[in-house]
């Protein structure tokens, strides 16, 4: 069984609105929606082809697909950018996804080597800079698919080049769909905060019975629309063609979100249970290495 087989209803497509229109959906909202045609507003996004990134003399944190062709974003390894274009040209299944331009408040990013993108990043009006959790690059060769996977913030994407196809499950969903546990510490530690157990593409024989059952929504967002999923929903998203993507995520103004599933479970670990995971992980690696200095292994006999 794969994603594919579960029944979908089509994620709302909306023309044209003005911009009043589209930061009171995006604000009010809680349904996924398409903008069609949006992106191309946004000038900045004409430039931002592959040649335009081949100029780039910074390195970015770059991803290949598991065994499943899934990335499930926590297995990175950087390289120049001019060698990934030259790649992913070549074709090469790899990807940037979710790498930092902007960080909190709309400012620029050094995390990812992406800084110097800040300025030529245009903020949309849709909503207020103060309010970015972070704005992202993502590019990619062509079949690429993500892990099945929920956003702590709403995420605002917007496509400059291919077709993307997403999956996407109400909060509500979430007891079906099997996100890590507060308690996991191994996941935690391993960065599997926001994904769920279920495999996507091959889903395991002991999350069929109830993952069959979900009914979702299902949308092409093509080269120049916008797609808005709300904070806390759940998402899977194949892209094709060689694509050229950038997302917000935005703070919502409901501050009462954290309270419901699974953005409640988010709250607990990234607020209370993550950083004496690391530190206890740490703990037991450094002990591990002190203890093979001291009890060093025996070489034949």
């Amino acid at each position: 069984m794969k994603i594919h087989d579960l029944s979908f209803a089509e994620i709302e497509r909306i023309n044209f609105k003005t911009v009043d229109d589209i930061q009171s959906l995006m604000s009010t909202a809680r349904r996924p929606m398409i903008f069609e045609g949006l992106a191309n507003q946004l000038s900045f996004l004409e430039k931002w082809d592959l040649s335009f990134f081949e100029q780039m003399e910074s390195s970015v944190p770059v991803q290949q697909p598991e065994t499943d062709g899934v990335n499930y974003f926590f297995k990175y390894f950087a390289i120049p950018m001019k060698e990934f274009i030259s790649r992913i040209k070549s074709g090469d299944n790899l990807y940037i996804g979710a790498r930092e331009i902007l960080g909190e408040g709309g400012k620029p990013s050094g995390k990812d080597g992406l800084a110097s993108l800040a300025d030529s990043l245009e903020v949309p009006n849709w909503f207020k800079r103060e309010k970015i959790r972070s704005a992202n690059l993502w590019i990619g060769a062509g079949n690429n698919k993500t892990l099945l996977h929920y956003d702590p913030w709403n995420s605002i994407q917007l496509l400059r080049q291919g077709q993307k196809e997403f999956f996407v499950f109400r909060n509500t969903d979430t007891r079906n769909l099997h996100p890590f546990s507060v308690f996991n510490f191994k996941a935690l530690y391993q960065g599997k905060v926001l994904h769920s157990k279920i495999r996507p593409m091959t889903v395991q024989k002991r999350y069929q019975k109830r993952f069959k059952e979900l009914k979702g929504f299902r949308g092409t967002v093509n080269a120049g629309d916008v797609v808005f999923i709300p904070a806390g929903y759940w998402h899977y998203v194949e892209s094709e063609g060689q694509n050229i993507g950038v997302n917000f995520f935005v703070h919502s103004d409901d501050q009462t979100l954290h309270r419901i599933e699974p953005l409640r479970s988010y709250w607990i670990k990234d607020r209370i249970m993550l950083h004496p995971v690391r530190w206890l992980y740490r703990l037991k690696y450094n002990f591990f290495q002190v203890l093979r200095k001291v009890l060093p292994k025996r070489v034949g006999s």
